[in-house]
């Protein structure tokens, strides 16, 4: 099978796998889309006042600070497909020499958490979020170990932050990613009004695009394109509903997105959207376990919109980090935003080559 007819196959499977979180029939025998019925939910939407304790909308874990973000950072590595399809553009190319193109900004100085979110369309106001009574700064600093690790690592090494697992997770993940990658705040995970405002507006701007214009092209990655109609009728028929059901389900609150929402919020936003999977490192670490890698699973987006720096998100299995390579679910069922990683001591500048 020739190239060319490998890759519009390529992409329905990526789209399918990451339209059925569960990775399993489960869902679409159901004849419904999977929506989150997980105790945590009520807790993404805690309003906290200085004096309240704060239970992380979350599954806790000693590897997951107070903010969302994992201890450790992880390399990003390129999917297999990759060497059959050719996406080309300034953001194929993981390897280290190549990081200064992923909006890398310095560490050096505190980052606000909060802070206003401006859609690429102007659509949200910007209002700035105060804290629980004193102004939240970022507190998760970087540190020398994480400097080496990222010095040595070939390849674009990413901060993996955690996101209220409530159903909205996809949304969440976008949210919280588009903040940084246009206001270089990153988003409350304390107080979570706004990132439940943001991540509402998101969902329903990727419906829409699914379905009030029907004929329109979609960019996926490369050179494919796919008519809204035929990628909408596609995610419905995983559920065997029609589109218009699928899109009545969507649109409501803690129904699971996937494949076929990322593509339309990179369109709408007009940002590539790059998406990983959980992946075990071949390489043994000094204490004898693997590691875990993310492998990029797509990149949505690219290269028609890479005037704009793309945004990164993991699909994982919701036991993550909290469990060891190799026992992860094959099909991700949970979201989660990435960073990407520059040391304190490079010299690189966002945008400079």
């Amino acid at each position: 099978m020739g190239r060319e007819k490998m890759r519009p196959i390529f992409i329905a499977v990526v789209l399918c796998a990451l339209n059925c979180p569960f990775g399993s029939p489960s869902a679409a025998a159901s004849g419904s889309i999977p929506r989150s019925s997980n105790s945590r939910h009520s807790l993404s939407q805690q309003q906290l006042s200085e004096e309240d304790a704060y239970f992380p909308p979350w599954n806790p874990s000693q590897k997951i600070d107070q903010d969302g973000f994992l201890t450790d950072l992880y390399s990003c590595v390129p999917g297999e497909w990759e060497q059959e399809a050719v996406v080309g553009g300034r953001y194929s190319d993981l390897r280290k020499k190549s990081r200064f193109l992923f909006g890398i900004a310095s560490h050096a100085g505190r980052i606000p958490l909060g802070g206003s979110l401006r859609s690429a369309r102007g659509s949200i106001r910007g209002q700035r979020m105060h804290s629980n009574g004193a102004s939240l700064i970022n507190k998760h600093r970087p540190q020398p170990h994480h400097d080496l690790v990222e010095e040595r690592s070939e390849y674009l090494m990413c901060q993996v932050r955690q996101v209220p697992g409530d159903g909205n997770c996809l949304f969440h993940s976008v949210s919280a990613c588009l903040s940084m990658a246009e206001n270089k705040t990153h988003i409350d995970m304390r107080n979570t009004t706004h990132l439940r405002r943001t991540s509402a507006f998101l969902r329903e701007q990727a419906v829409d695009f699914l379905q009030k214009h029907p004929r329109r092209l979609l960019f996926l990655q490369g050179k494919e394109c796919w008519p809204a109609r035929e990628l909408l009728e596609a995610a419905a028929a995983q559920f065997n509903i029609s589109g218009e059901e699928y899109c009545h389900l969507m649109k409501q609150d803690a129904y699971w997105g996937g494949g076929p929402e990322i593509v339309a919020l990179s369109n709408f936003l007009c940002r590539p959207i790059h998406v990983y999977k959980l992946a075990s490192e071949e390489q043994v670490d000094d204490e004898g376990g693997g590691k875990f890698v993310l492998r990029r699973m797509a990149c949505f987006g690219s290269p028609k919109f890479d005037r704009k720096e793309p945004l990164h998100i993991l699909s994982a299995d919701s036991r993550f980090p909290d469990i060891s390579p190799g026992r992860q679910l094959a099909i991700g069922n949970h979201f989660l935003a990435l960073f990407p990683y520059s040391s304190t001591r490079s010299t690189m500048r966002r945008g400079s080559q």
